[in-house]
């Protein structure tokens, strides 16, 4: 079985990404430069970028785990929580640049990744038998933490998400998206129907 085995770790590596992130580009996209002019200072206290304030940053921020495994820029979020008023204000002031501009900076989008064995396995030799654990910028997190609140108290009152919806939602996940399938499953088995599913 040796003749299956990748030679070298680069080579295991691109195995892994190949089978998990098929099709995934490997050249640097083109990129948009910004300057500092971009951005007026007075265009960061329009109305638009108003439900992003140091009090929202700090609360997001603290919503953390200390010691959360961070992403490529390697700050926790125990950093971030230390940070004096001075350096809160700048990135409140950089979250809003980032929405009026419609930009997230590239170092924001970079992720580490990491596989994980998955529990049980009979063979590590296979490709399927790891679980990429994506870890991504405490700093991007924030910022997203934050555009979701807005989105709960304005949007989504009068535009729910579907009950179906069990991704990026508080009380929902892996567990109640299968409970969901589950008994969708059974609920057929039971009225001797039939059960469709479609997996993309």
């Amino acid at each position: 079985e040796g003749e299956n085995l990748t030679p070298t770790p680069e080579a295991t590596v691109d195995l892994l990404l190949d089978e998990h992130f098929p099709g995934s580009l490997r050249e640097e996209a083109q990129q948009r430069n910004f300057s500092p002019t971009d951005v007026r200072n007075d265009e960061l206290d329009q109305p638009e970028v108003s439900f992003i304030t140091n009090s929202k940053v700090a609360t997001a921020i603290a919503s953390f785990g200390n010691f959360k495994a961070a992403g490529p820029d390697e700050i926790q979020p125990i950093i971030l929580k230390h940070m004096g008023g001075k350096a809160l204000y700048r990135l409140t002031r950089i979250f809003k640049a980032c929405i009026i501009l419609g930009y997230v900076p590239k170092c924001w989008r970079e992720a580490k990744v990491i596989f994980i064995p998955k529990e049980g396995k009979k063979d590590y030799s296979q490709v399927r038998s790891f679980r990429p654990i994506t870890l991504s910028s405490f700093l991007h997190k924030t910022l997203e933490r934050i555009i979701v609140w807005f989105l709960d108290e304005t949007v989504f009152p009068d535009n729910p998400i579907s009950d179906r919806q069990h991704a990026f939602r508080k009380g929902y996940g892996t567990e109640t998206a299968l409970s969901s399938l589950v008994y969708e499953v059974e609920k057929a088995l039971s009225e001797n129907m039939y059960a469709l599913g479609v997996f993309l």
